[in-house]
């Protein structure tokens, strides 16, 4: 799976808010995404960390090796 078709993924739910992806940092090893969603007219921000296998030119076209959201501890 590409970088590309995992945002792909959480683009696609409906309480994702439209144009809000956001490439926060990236580096060889991965790359953190962020995006809001909205729920009963609030905005909750969440966050995932993207570990890649590969480089590419392109970051979305990168393979992904694993991922997690990322969570406030509280």
């Amino acid at each position: 799976m590409t970088i590309k078709e995992l945002l792909d993924e959480f683009r696609e739910q409906d309480n994702y808010v439209e144009n809000s992806m956001i490439n926060k940092s990236f580096d060889d090893k991965g790359c953190t995404f962020k995006w809001l969603v909205k729920t009963n007219n609030k905005g909750f921000r969440r966050e995932i960390f993207i570990s890649t296998s590969n480089i590419t030119d392109n970051l979305e076209d990168r393979t992904v090796s694993t991922y997690l959201e990322v969570t406030d501890p509280r």
